[in-house]
Parts: structure tokens; sequence; C-alpha cells
């Protein structure tokens, strides 16, 4: 089945949810994404209540501090300057060895 399993109380819901619009435009995602995320089980826990999917908002802002976690981690991918760069250096060092 693939849907997102996640646990999510009535407690979470009563606290405030999101329709699939508003996620869209704070995710700066498109409904399609959203849909396979949920498909996966990836992405924000949400809800299905009257046909409608939801986002418990703590739910949402937990996922968006995870999101910000991992990039804080990673390191963007080099440039192509900063690849040319590396590769001259290399030249460099194999050339003086010679």
């Amino acid at each position: 089945m693939g849907e997102n399993m996640r646990r999510i109380s009535i407690a979470d819901v009563a606290a405030g949810v999101l329709k699939v619009p508003a996620v869209c435009k704070r995710l700066n995602k498109t409904r399609m994404t959203l849909n396979r995320w949920r498909k996966a089980g990836s992405g924000p826990a949400c809800v299905k209540i009257g046909g409608h999917w939801f986002y418990p908002l703590n739910h949402l802002e937990a996922y968006e501090a995870e999101i910000a976690a991992d990039r804080k981690g990673k390191r963007a991918a080099p440039t192509l300057s900063e690849r040319y760069a590396q590769q001259i250096g290399a030249a460099q060092m194999t050339s003086k060895v010679e």
C-alpha cells in the first residue's frame, strides 16, 4: 500500500492542520510531489479526513527542521570552477613528482 502510516493523534489535528495547497506553497513543491511522497511513505506526515488530505502543523514543522538539519550537515556539490581548480592542482602535483 505504501501510504504514510505515521501516527497522527487527534491532538495533532486539533493543534492545527494545513491543506495541500498551503503545504505546496510552504515547501515550494507541487501537488504531484506531495502525492508521490505520501504514497512512498516519505515527506511530512498527513491524514485523510472526509476525502481530503491534511498536514498537521507540528508534523510539518518537525519535517522542516529535519530537512534544515540535513542541509546543514551536507556540503554542496563543488562548482565547475572548484572542480577545475582541483583538476589543475592534481595535474600540477603529478608533474612535480615526475
